[in-house]
């Protein structure tokens, strides 16, 4: 890649780094890539089409070679997260609250490269069989884009033969891909439980039903019901992310109360049965507290679940390019809505982590950053697999 390209791609990701989108509300987002896309695209001869406006927020730039062969798609994410960012960078973000805290800015700016040197490359593309397309996937972070564009009724016009991602990670060496069969990504999902009593004056609490026991009881049994250990294939683990009861009313005993959790698993068979205990010993505490209860669930993520053989495409397409490959011994313990598409694609795929380095500050934090040197690292990365499979 050249100097020229690589700015071009990095002065897109801090674009997009100013004015990040919400989950279910990438509609500005989708509108400054299409330019960009469209831009790229037409300067070049090769011939494309862009659905746009897919799933809600996301868009699709296919390449087709009109030759038999695989259809190969490559998936990132656009949406940002409701976090404040402070002021850290030139290009900070000018909308309130919300911030590319995951790195997705990075990611459409990867496959934005993609697209300009493929747009490059001739009348077709650069491929010499089969389809490339390129998906921009809405609000991966409540877990409910991938399936809004598997509904979409256009998906089944790019239905893919492979599905590939990757995802930036902190915490690893800068630079490395990390990647193994099997599970990539834990199953989660985020689960409230609502207990139902009865109010009273603060002063007679006897003639109520407060939640507070129930809570209690509930809350302290959470730990005994996990396996916490990251390196059993049976890891599990429920966190407690809020609990709300009463309020500032000194004079009134509360009559209601909620939990709210993200439970995960590294399997999705593991997630089932402790969803399944967990609201068999709430009910059982409620009976005995006297309190109706009710759970709800949002934000579910199915594990992410690697074919060997695209493992070995992404490992192979790594060593061409001189990059470091390792396998993990256990998937990450976060959640990923990748996991709808690669059940969904005829012959699977895989999600892959790109290091972003040892030292570098964790996801979702408000000090992380996504590293601008690794867009050519991702860029590398996709071509090569791009060359290996479609030429």
């Amino acid at each position: 890649m050249d100097r020229d390209l690589i700015d071009r791609l990095t002065g897109l990701r801090r674009e997009l780094h100013h004015y990040p989108d919400l989950p279910g509300r990438e509609e500005a987002t989708c509108t400054r890539l299409k330019g960009f896309l469209e831009s790229v695209c037409s300067r070049g001869s090769g011939s494309y089409r862009i659905i746009d406006g897919l799933g809600g927020g996301g868009l699709a730039l296919i390449f087709d070679s009109g030759r038999e062969g695989p259809a190969l798609m490559l998936r990132c994410e656009t949406d940002a997260l409701p976090i404040e960012e402070p002021p850290l960078f030139s290009y900070a973000s000018f909308n309130e609250g919300v911030s590319h805290k995951c790195g997705h800015d990075g990611h459409m700016s990867i496959l934005a490269g993609v697209a300009t040197l493929i747009s490059s490359f001739g009348p077709d593309g650069g491929i010499q069989r089969g389809r490339l397309i390129l998906l921009f996937q809405p609000a991966e972070e409540t877990g409910r884009g991938a399936l809004a564009v598997l509904k979409d009724s256009r998906y089944g016009e790019i239905r893919p033969d492979y599905i590939f991602a990757l995802h930036n990670w902190p915490g690893i060496p800068h630079g490395t891909v990390s990647v193994k069969p099997g599970g990539m990504f834990a199953a989660s999902t985020g689960m409230t439980i609502k207990l139902t009593g009865k109010s009273a004056h603060a002063s007679a609490p006897e003639e109520g039903v407060s939640p507070i026991e129930g809570i209690k009881r509930i809350h302290s049994l959470l730990p005994r019901l996990c396996i916490p250990d990251r390196s059993s294939g049976n890891f599990s683990l429920i966190t407690t992310v809020g609990i709300r009861a009463g309020g500032s009313d000194f004079g009134v005993s509360p009559g209601s109360g909620e939990i709210f959790l993200t439970v995960r698993a590294y399997r999705q068979e593991v997630l089932d049965r402790l969803l399944e205990e967990l609201q068999f010993r709430a009910r059982k505490i409620a009976l005995e507290e006297n309190l109706e209860i009710a759970f709800g669930f949002q934000d579910s993520f199915p594990s992410a679940e690697n074919s060997p053989e695209a493992v070995e495409i992404v490992r192979r397409a790594a060593e061409s390019c001189g990059i470091r490959a390792v396998e993990p011994a256990q998937g990450t313990a976060s959640s990923e809505d990748i996991g709808h598409l690669l059940r969904d694609a005829r012959r699977g795929g895989a999600v892959f982590l790109l290091g972003n380095g040892e030292e570098a500050p964790p996801l979702h934090s408000r000090n992380y950053d996504f590293d601008d040197t690794l867009i050519e690292t991702g860029v590398r990365i996709w071509m090569q697999i791009i060359e290996d499979m479609l030429n």
